[in-house]
């Protein structure tokens, strides 16, 4: 193909997400062949593409462990430049957002794009690798993964993780979070003051905005199974209990805040007995900020 297809009717908001209806689809069928980061590394349409990529300024060294521990996979860069083409070229409807955005929330937003783009798995540049992928106990059927950081904390039922995540390529998780990030860069800055300094970003384009997205494709798949709880004085929050604290349903697996180097909080599980502090851990978090 030559060049981007684009469909002038398409509906950028369909009631239903799914890969015929989503609202990035022509995109995704009109990529270049020869653009295409994970040409020669793709498998199956429901199996997650082996190629990882990370977003950032500048190369850390931390992204050597990706290469390192897992050399059957692609390592694709994502600086500011290349962040902007890709929206320009695929997403130019999302252009006007993408740049709205600023700072961690603009690197928020464009981890989804390229993700439902691609398929594959995203890390933030200060995570290291700790254990190769192909030890992540991942579930042949798996479509979508991360890991759980909090139950009951920041207003949030379920509070997942995008500092590392994976899924096949289209996947209507992220058709859902593309929508919550578009609609909430479209709010007054006023709204989600009220959340404090740090909780504004997680409303607006991160953990919320991410795991509300899991949320909503759970419940169309009939397999959220709600559970109200309550959790010191947050109460009435709602969680689905078929990945709370952590587990698998309809392709979507999470994994405990243990494994995904996050820390414990709120109404999670300890840490079984026989993994230590420094056990267990796929990834480890840097907390460097280094978009």
């Amino acid at each position: 193909m030559n060049g981007v297809i684009v469909n002038e009717e398409r509906d950028l908001y369909p009631l239903v997400s799914d890969s015929k209806t989503s609202l990035v689809n022509t995109a995704i069928e009109g990529e270049r062949i020869e653009d295409n980061v994970v040409a020669g590394s793709t498998k199956g349409e429901n199996e997650i593409p082996k190629v990882i990529h990370i977003v950032g300024r500048k190369w850390l060294t931390e992204n050597d462990s990706w290469k390192k521990l897992n050399p059957e996979y692609n390592v694709e860069f994502y600086n500011d430049q290349r962040c902007l083409e890709l929206v320009k070229e695929y997403y130019p409807h999302f252009e006007f957002v993408y740049s709205h955005l600023k700072s961690v929330r603009r690197y928020d937003f464009v981890r989804y794009l390229i993700v439902y783009h691609y398929g594959g798995i995203y890390a933030d540049s200060d995570i290291t690798c700790k254990e190769p992928i192909n030890n992540w106990e991942l579930r042949n059927e798996t479509t979508f993964f991360t890991g759980m950081e909090c139950i009951g904390c920041n207003y949030i039922g379920i509070q997942t993780i995008q500092w590392t995540f994976g899924a096949t390529k289209g996947h209507p998780i992220l058709d859902h979070v593309i929508k919550n990030v578009v609609s909430n860069s479209f709010k007054a800055p006023s709204f989600f003051e009220r959340f404090g300094k740090l909780n504004k970003i997680i409303h607006m384009t991160g953990p919320a905005a991410f795991s509300d997205g899991i949320t909503a494709y759970l419940i169309e798949k009939g397999t959220c199974e709600p559970k109200v709880g309550s959790f010191k004085n947050t109460k009435g929050f709602v969680t689905c209990s078929s990945i709370d604290p952590f587990g698998y349903t309809s392709g979507v697996q999470v994994f405990p805040w243990y494994r995904w180097g996050a820390a414990k909080n709120g109404d999670m599980p300890d840490r079984p007995p026989n993994i230590g502090p420094n056990d267990g851990k796929f990834i480890k978090h840097g907390y460097k900020g280094s978009w």
